[in-house]
């Protein structure tokens, strides 16, 4: 068995939804899956022990990242498994951290010291200028213009929706996987989920955990009953079960003004 996957493997594949990386592959290639915008979930082994540079560079569509050991992978979760959640968790780890690989988790809870050291990198990667990481061209040296906007901003933009998305889901982590935060960082990250600017934008992309979600939104002071139906009306109409929950969170005349 071939123990690397080989650098820009898979790079700019657009056919690609998933992959499963053999157990025994000790080391990932540089850019091996970058701009796979189709790739949606993967699966790595333990037995991984280097990650090359930018292996996820534009998955933009990666949501699920399962850390199986040398037992074997069983396939992909639904969302009412217990470990979905930290599925969800190691993608972002993967995107977002320099140095992923000591804080992947697989489907045992994680050892408090893994998690002091993701949430580390969680809040470095979330208090960092805004502007790191911006480059105006791809890593293969191709021209990467974003029509319509200026590239400066779409990077803003984006920092601020991976931030949004990393927050929500360690703050909802420690809901409902009690995968534990101090009081004192839970409020950190409480404030910076608070104020990051597209933290609302979010809520089309939530898969699960509705009521979890709606309920942290409105203790983050996030939702009103004077926005409520501007965001409802944002979300898609085939989006029923996240609107079920925000609109649980309030009664009486409000509910006349809405449809599902």
């Amino acid at each position: 068995m071939n123990e690397k996957i080989p650098a820009k493997l898979h790079l700019g594949d657009h056919t690609l939804t998933h992959d499963i990386i053999p157990w025994g592959v000790r080391e990932i290639g540089d850019w091996a899956y970058a701009h796979c915008d189709e790739l949606s979930w993967i699966a790595l082994p333990s037995s991984v022990k280097h990650l090359g540079r930018d292996i996820f560079l534009g998955c933009e569509h990666l949501e699920q990242v399962y850390f199986y050991e040398e037992s074997g992978f069983s396939g992909p979760l639904l969302s009412e498994d217990a470990a979905f959640l930290p599925a969800l968790l190691n993608a972002m780890a993967l995107r977002c951290f320099p140095d992923p690989l000591p804080m992947l988790f697989s489907k045992t809870a994680p050892s408090p010291e893994v998690l002091s050291l993701w949430d580390e990198n969680c809040l470095s990667f979330c208090t960092a200028p805004s502007d790191s990481g911006f480059q105006p061209f791809l890593a293969g040296g191709e021209e990467d213009y974003t029509e319509g906007e200026d590239q400066y901003e779409a990077h803003l933009r984006k920092q601020n929706c991976l931030r949004a998305r990393i927050l929500y889901l360690r703050l909802l982590s420690e809901r409902v996987a009690s995968f534990s935060l101090g009081a004192a960082q839970w409020e950190r990250f409480f404030n910076l989920f608070q104020t990051n600017p597209e933290a609302l934008s979010l809520l089309s992309q939530v898969g699960s955990h509705y009521y979890e979600t709606a309920g942290l939104y409105q203790e983050a002071g996030l939702l009103s009953p004077e926005n409520l139906p501007s965001v409802i009306a944002s979300l898609s109409p085939t989006h029923i079960e996240m609107k079920s929950a925000l609109l649980s969170l309030y009664s009486g005349g409000i509910l006349d003004t809405l449809f599902l």
